[in-house]
């Protein structure tokens, strides 16, 4: 029986509902932790071998322990009192919900005094540091696997992750932490500072990607910003991702209704305006830019944002007719009789093609109850995780200068769009309302579960 199982059936209730009944800090006085119960001798004493994957420059780590103090009291210092650590799932092909749960559960492990580690042992992506700086590194060792429990959220070292986000992340939380004497967005001011901590403390890209965006914000800088016009960062998902608003909810926002809420940013009015300020305005009109990012690269070939700017060109999701025209002329290698035919990304990101790159015929394509997995490495190919890595390097390069945009129109649907807002900070996105989402009357929300 598992911990959760126990408090449980001690309780005679449902997980999720005594959680928002008894409260989010609830100490539950039955459950017993596991290093107590070692030390009880209700559990074997013996630990077994583990192996922690360290991030912030700290090399693996494997330690063989008879006991508990053997663990605690190590030539490497001490297991960490209490601790949070986010697994990044391996059937998460989602980048943006992962981002959303790492920066979340980086703020509340700052929040609780707990020591933040991360685990991408399994991640369907890669490794964390193909795609960031290290994180910050606890003084202090990470506990074994086998003392990490998701429930109850007092236990001393806590497991997040992308299945366990309504126990952690669900109503009890935001009933605790929701600014109960404010209304709206505002309610959720504390919680979108646990994700700006996250952000701030996290959100380092690896070089040479972190140089390239620095490149191109000084390329923005001189041809819009110098001349007096606004970056106007656009972002549209598409793919399996579609809206909440209900008229939308089977197809996909109208291109439009992005490019009108653009303009207003762009186009002022100039009634009420002296003529200092509508020559000012003027030159802001005339000389301000779209900048855009999707996961459907017929977004960029559309009436509506032909003239707009890429975010970035270093890496792009690529249409069928790109890809094409890339491997014209390109010969099948010798005694292979069949050539695959190249699949575009036309549509935007869906979770099954993800799944599916890199993986040759008769290999044994994603059925949707394998997830993909990366932990059976022998299963996934080494060129489907370079593949994998490369969509994931291009979500976080348009992500990246997206969020440098001085203005930015999205959709509240998609993580990544509520993300944006964070990375604009709570000043430039909601109090002078610089982040606006076209998908309905929604505001602002954190983790969607």
């Amino acid at each position: 029986m598992t911990a959760m199982q126990v408090v449980d059936s001690n309780r005679g209730g449902g997980v999720l509902g005594d959680a928002r009944r008894i409260g989010y800090n609830h100490v539950n006085k039955d459950f017993v932790d596991i290093e107590e119960a070692q030390q009880l001798g209700l559990v074997p004493g013996k630990l077994a071998r583990w192996k922690s994957r360290l991030k912030g420059g700290q090399e693996e780590q494997d330690s063989m322990g008879e006991d508990l103090d053997t663990i605690q009291g190590g030539d490497r210092g001490n297991v960490c009192t209490r601790t949070l650590t986010y697994v990044m799932e391996a059937t998460d092909a989602g980048f943006g919900g992962t981002l959303m749960g790492l920066w979340m559960s980086y703020g509340l492990a700052k929040k609780e005094g707990r020591a933040f580690f991360i685990d991408d042992t399994t991640w369907a992506f890669g490794n964390y540091t193909t795609f960031f700086q290290p994180p910050p590194t606890p003084d202090c060792l990470p506990p074994p696997p086998t003392h990490r429990l998701p429930y109850p959220h007092h236990v001393k070292h806590l497991v997040v992750s992308a299945a366990t986000t309504s126990w952690t992340f669900g109503h009890a939380f935001n009933e605790r932490f929701q600014n109960a004497n404010n209304v709206e967005v505002f309610r959720q001011k504390p919680i979108f500072a646990f994700l700006r901590a996250g952000f701030e403390a996290l959100y380092h890209l690896s070089s040479p990607d972190n140089d390239h965006v620095s490149k191109r914000s000084k390329e923005l800088n001189t041809q819009i910003r110098d001349a007096g016009g606004l970056v106007v960062g656009v972002h549209v998902r598409h793919g399996d991702r579609h809206p909440w608003e209900y008229q939308y909810q089977k197809s996909y926002i109208p291109l439009e209704k992005y490019l009108n809420a653009a303009n207003d940013f762009i186009l002022p009015s100039f009634t009420d305006h002296g003529n200092a300020s509508a020559s000012k305005d003027f030159i802001q009109a005339s000389t301000s830019k779209i900048i855009i990012a999707s996961d459907d690269p017929m977004v960029y070939l559309s009436d509506e944002f032909s003239h707009a700017l890429r975010a970035q060109n270093q890496m792009q999701l690529a249409s069928k007719a790109a890809l094409d025209a890339a491997s014209a002329g390109l010969q099948a290698p010798q005694g292979d009789k069949f050539v695959e035919e190249n699949v575009g990304w036309e549509g935007g990101f869906f979770q099954d093609m993800f799944w599916d790159l890199g993986i040759p015929s008769g290999f044994g394509k994603h059925s949707g109850s394998d997830g993909g997995f990366r932990g059976d490495e022998a299963r996934v190919p080494e060129v489907a995780m370079q593949l994998r890595a490369l969509v994931g390097k291009a979500y976080m390069l348009d992500l990246a200068v997206l969020g440098t945009a001085d203005r930015i129109v999205c959709a509240a649907s998609s993580a990544g769009c509520r993300l944006l807002a964070v990375m604009m900070g709570w000043d430039e996105a909601i109090q002078k309302k610089r982040w606006k989402n076209v998908d309905g009357s929604f505001g602002w929300t954190g983790i969607v579960w």
